[in-house]
């Protein structure tokens, strides 16, 4: 089967993490083609608890967002994945993600057979907290692990790889896509990994 799957993913995004795993069984199961990119979408804001008098839709913001949190967590905890940054705040920590997506989109190019295990070390480490996604030093210490030439790795940020990823950002952008994670399966776009069970009809009937 050679219609080929995409994956749209944030490493910032605890969504993008819990399809992550059922997206690569998807895969192997039906052995097909597969592609994964960064899509990198704005953070949430943490919510902040309305003022006594404010209006319904401030308060319905802040149960949302509340709720939203609830969701992550107990998906994340049935999962068995780590829940140290969300437990210290930082899902709402500015944090570019750069240097990481410039690292995934690198071992794509030159070394694809490692950019799943990439992928699952880089999103266990950051949401354990022990690796920031804007550290030349930590993604480095993913690719060395990989086998991977760090020096090449830093050669291509200091040289084409911020360009190449605002490039490919802007025509991700142009296309429509706005969130994350995304599938994209021949014309079609799914977001949320609860499509998973209506891409694979689509991909067996294909």
């Amino acid at each position: 089967m050679d219609q080929p799957l995409t994956l749209l993913f944030d490493f910032r995004d605890p969504y993008s993490y819990l399809a992550l795993e059922p997206t690569f069984a998807l895969v192997d199961d039906l052995g097909i083609a597969s592609r994964c990119e960064v899509l990198l979408i704005p953070q949430p804001k943490a919510p902040r608890e309305p003022a006594a008098d404010a209006d319904r839709g401030t308060w319905h913001r802040w149960h949302r967002g509340r709720y939203q949190e609830m969701d992550v967590r107990r998906y994340m905890e049935s999962r068995g994945l780590p829940l140290q940054r969300i437990d210290a705040g930082g899902w709402y920590t500015p944090t570019a993600a750069r240097v990481a997506a410039q690292g995934s989109a690198w071992l794509s190019a030159h070394q694809p057979d490692s950019q799943r295990a990439y992928l699952q070390a880089v999103f266990s480490g950051y949401w354990r907290a022990e690796l920031s996604l804007d550290s030349v030093e930590d993604v480095s210490l993913v690719m060395k692990a990989l086998g991977a030439d760090p020096q090449r790795f830093a050669a291509y940020l200091q040289g084409p790889g911020p360009a190449a990823l605002d490039a490919q950002q802007k025509v991700l952008g142009e296309q429509g896509y706005f969130n994350v994670p995304a599938y994209l399966v021949g014309a079609e776009v799914y977001y949320g990994r609860q499509h998973l069970p209506l891409i694979r009809r689509q991909l067996l009937a294909a």
